[in-house]
């Protein structure tokens, strides 16, 4: 056998041995990633969690190799780290796991596409790369925007304040872009026979320069940002466990749920405040808030009676306007339904419709308005592709499936001698971006996020979620009042700082899942903009798009180069 022929059995060989090792790093990336997510931690780990990945994609043999390494990543990432979901569904939580998990598989196939061959542009092409497919998995099939990149690095105060400019994506965007000069810095030292420090002084320098930029501009923005002392806020949790909110499961109880945070809720009278919170889905069927009891029949007319009564009189004990989530019948377009006649000209169509809503009373206890969750979850509040697929009726734990809401509706309430609007996001909300900078857009001054994740129980759900809400509020540059059924609860200032949390203590430790009790305080504001109020996600997506389109033609050039030879 000739040396070159034995010196390529001799690398096929290496390499027929070492087949699992691009698969054992591709899984690292995934779980290192997954490890730098709320709760667990530490958010340094994003800054090279991707790089194992980007190295074995830079080495594999094809495009299709690529994207097949990019998806065991993605596997590794979601299967674990979506698992909360399969408290509502074990077949609707492997099925997103799995179609999340080809978003990573076409990463996989960009850094095998574009690995080295856009010359200084690579960090900027793969970064602008994981910004477009991120937005994609944000959007496309009504959307799953948990686990943005940018939400590793909560932790990092200054860090964040970066996210005011371009979003959680433009912020993610950098995280990603570290990746890619230390996988660029890696890869010049493989490739080259003596190692020198000159080699990796450019992918460091990048990858540093691109952590000092948000860092300084978060140190300059947190000492001009001009913050004042808003409305007295007081948000009610009664953790109630889910199996009493459900029919199916022969324990469904609204008259406790709703006598749970009636009581809890009285032990605020003589507080001065302006604004009482109820999380999502308190008052239940056959509870209705938005007609009048004696337009309805038998027991849903005792009920709402009984329910609406009770909220007068407390809204009358505390002085305090009221935001109740509830379940109501009928498109808002109606209002409320006072009198028969009104009742009779509303169609049997929209009596059936139903709605996951945040209704707004005054202090005297008059509904004023009413905002429908617009994002509401698949297979958790609807069932996709039903008359498709009616098995998939069996599969949820729910029987009405809800309708999505259609306007961004801004309340108004008085605080003293002056007025103040806000918007609200109901649970899975407040995920997307663009939904609060739409109501900031519309005069909110500070927005409410009102969620039940007693469905995922203590999971690391809540963490994440909260940590959502802690973004929006940076992006906007508002107050945020967050009030979950069992946590996580709190006031968060414009500025990302959780001033308040609701806990409770336990064991000599303090716990804010599944506690029970009322929070008060004072919320701050800002009447400030950010630069993302008035962009929105619009420039980094330009600036991504054009990225890539720079990043093809180099590539395209140098073929046209080589060919050329």
């Amino acid at each position: 056998m000739k040396g070159s022929e034995l010196s390529a059995a001799h690398e096929f060989q290496g390499a027929f041995r070492l087949w699992w090792l691009p698969i054992v790093l591709a899984l690292l990336s995934g779980w290192l990633l997954l490890l730098s997510f709320p709760p667990h931690g530490p958010g340094f780990l994003a800054f090279f969690a991707l790089v194992p990945l980007l190295h074995v994609a830079e080495r594999s043999r094809s495009l299709r190799q690529g994207f097949l390494l990019g998806a065991v990543s993605g596997l590794a990432f979601f299967i674990p780290g979506a698992h909360w979901i399969s408290y509502v569904s074990s077949l609707g939580w492997i099925a997103l796991a799995v179609y999340c998990a080809l978003y990573f598989g076409v990463f996989g196939l960009l850094c095998r596409l574009f690995y080295l061959r856009s010359g200084a542009l690579y960090p900027f092409v793969l970064a602008a790369g994981w910004t477009v497919l991120e937005q994609a998995r944000f959007s496309l099939l009504s959307g799953f925007a948990w686990f943005p990149i940018s939400h590793t690095q909560h932790g990092f105060h200054h860090f964040i304040q970066f996210a005011d400019l371009f979003g959680t994506h433009g912020l993610g965007a950098v995280v990603v872009g570290v990746n890619a000069a230390l996988a660029a810095g890696l890869a010049r030292w493989r490739r080259c026979q003596t190692f020198t420090p000159r080699l990796l002084l450019g992918p460091v320098a990048a990858a540093l320069a691109l952590l000092a930029v948000p860092s300084l501009y978060g140190i300059w923005r947190l000492q001009t940002l001009e913050i004042v002392p808003s409305l007295r806020v007081a948000v009610v949790q009664a953790s109630i466990p889910q199996e009493l909110k459900e029919v199916f499961t022969g324990v469904y109880s609204p008259r406790k749920i709703l006598e749970d945070y009636l009581a809890l809720s009285r032990t605020l009278v003589g507080q001065d405040l302006d604004l009482v919170v109820w999380p999502e889905t308190v008052v239940l069927p056959p509870y209705q808030l938005n007609v009048a009891p004696d337009l309805l029949n038998g027991s849903s007319a005792r009920s709402s009676q009984l329910a609406q009564s009770e909220l007068v009189r407390l809204a009358r004990q505390l002085d305090s306007h009221l935001l109740i989530g509830a379940i109501v019948r009928l498109p808002p377009r109606h209002g409320y339904v006072g009198d028969a006649e009104q009742a009779l000209r509303i169609p049997q169509a929209d009596w059936n419709q139903r709605y996951n809503s945040a209704i707004l009373f005054d202090r005297q206890g008059r509904y004023v308005d009413r905002y429908d969750k617009i994002h509401i979850v698949p297979f958790g509040e609807y069932i996709p592709l039903r008359s498709t697929f009616p098995f998939l009726a069996d599969l949820v734990p729910f029987q009405v499936m809800l309708s999505p809401g259609q306007r961004h509706t801004v309340f108004r309430l008085e605080a003293g001698e002056s007025e103040t609007a806000f918007g609200t996001m109901i649970c899975y909300d407040d995920m997307f971006s663009g939904l609060a900078r739409s109501l900031r857009r519309s005069g909110a001054d500070f927005l409410v996020n009102i969620s039940n994740d007693a469905w995922y129980q203590t999971s690391s759900e809540l963490d994440q979620h909260f940590v959502a809400a802690r973004f929006r509020a940076i992006e906007n540059r508002v107050g945020l009042v967050r009030s979950g059924n069992n946590g996580i609860t709190g006031l968060i200032g414009p500025d990302g700082v959780v001033d308040q949390l609701l806990g409770s203590e336990v064991d000599g430790e303090v716990v804010y899942k599944d506690s029970h009790g009322v929070l008060v305080g004072r919320l701050r504001t800002s009447v400030q903009r950010s630069l993302f109020f008035w962009l929105g996600n619009w420039a980094v997506f330009l600036l991504s798009a054009l990225l890539l389109l720079l990043g093809y033609a180099r590539l395209v050039s140098r073929k046209a180069a080589k060919s050329a030879k």
